[in-house]
């Protein structure tokens, strides 16, 4: 849990503004502050569980809410459970406290906004995550009659990212060495000429590809050299950036499409997952079809499935000219299917 923070409650507030996750609304997960749980007073004395509503990545499902209604020897309870649409870490921050603030200009009512952050390192896709619980005396409850209730949230995207970066790390920060390349003892140099010193050891500790390269009587093994002609400068600095460090600063500024084929050529794992992190916070209707196949040919599993999702949501984008570019018939026909689903 990291240190709480506060939501300021809005004057003016409605189940339709953007940061209200409500019902099938598509609140986008990066702009989610308020939940708001429709009809709570009389919820409260018909304990069930209720679904609450999403938030979405463009039209991509991201997080789904719930809630379940208590009534214990005169205690109201109110638990509030999230379900994530993807494997994979995230941090969502939320109110832990019962105290109500009543808007008086209005009918809403909010729960003080004292935030804390709670982690899911690793949850698998769909699985339903206890957030918090809150309890309420019947003269509360009462007070909820004909009221709007809102409870506060927030997802930690940058915690998201630290907690993506942590998973796929390496043990120890070797970037010194890429930048004085001390004790180097092979060389790889990328399409324009530009000559990178390297260690083999670090190289085959990353890559089976570079293992195998290293240990049998290979061309490169021989002469310590390899060229890269089909590789640019910049792709190959942010490739051997992960290696030596196990992350890369500024992946935002790298061509992250030309990395994952990298990542899949030279069988690098962390790699390989952090692009199709970036590029699943990227996707959009506009590069979906161009992302799936991307996706199929470099054995990106988790973004195809994302992609796939996307275009089902959004069928228009078939009818792109795009769509009839696809040079795999067996992709084509996979797609097809899966929007017959």
């Amino acid at each position: 849990m990291s240190e709480e923070t506060s939501i300021s409650s809005p004057s003016v507030i409605t189940p339709e503004h953007p940061s209200v996750v409500y019902s099938y609304k598509t609140t986008q997960t990066n702009n989610a502050r308020w939940l708001y749980l429709e009809d709570i007073y009389q919820k409260f004395y018909r304990p069930y569980i209720y679904d609450l509503g999403g938030t979405y990545i463009e039209d991509v499902a991201d997080y789904w809410f719930q809630y379940k209604t208590d009534l214990i020897s005169g205690v109201f309870l109110l638990h509030i459970f999230v379900l994530n649409r993807n494997d994979g870490p995230f941090s969502v921050a939320i109110t832990t406290t019962n105290v109500m603030e009543f808007e008086k200009k209005s009918s809403c009512v909010f729960l003080q906004s004292s935030l804390k952050e709670f982690k899911f390192p690793k949850v698998k896709e769909l699985k339903q995550n206890y957030l918090a619980t809150f309890s309420f005396k019947e003269i509360d409850v009462e007070l909820l009659k004909g009221k709007q209730f809102y409870i506060p949230i927030t997802f930690i995207v940058n915690e998201l990212d630290d907690e993506l970066v942590e998973r796929v790390k390496s043990k120890h920060d070797f970037g010194y060495l890429l930048k004085e390349p001390l004790c180097s003892d092979f060389t790889i140099e990328a399409s324009d000429g530009y000559k990178f010193q390297v260690h083999q050891a670090l190289l085959a500790e990353s890559s089976e590809v570079f293992k195998a390269m290293f240990k049998d009587e290979t061309a490169e093994s021989q002469r310590r050299y390899l060229k890269l002609s089909d590789v640019s400068k910049e792709d190959l600095q942010c490739v051997l950036e992960f290696i030596y460090t196990g992350t890369i600063a500024e992946v935002e500024n790298c061509n992250i499409f030309n990395i994952l084929q990298l990542a899949d050529q030279f069988n690098l794992g962390g790699l390989h997952d952090l692009c199709q992190y970036v590029l699943t916070q990227h996707l959009s209707t506009d590069n979906a079809l161009e992302t799936l196949q991307y996706a199929d040919f470099y054995n990106a599993g988790f973004l195809k499935k994302a992609t796939l999702k996307m275009i089902r949501n959004n069928k228009d984008i078939i009818k792109s000219s795009m769509f009839k570019e696809l040079k795999s018939v067996e992709l084509a026909r996979e797609l097809c299917e899966y929007l017959a689903l």
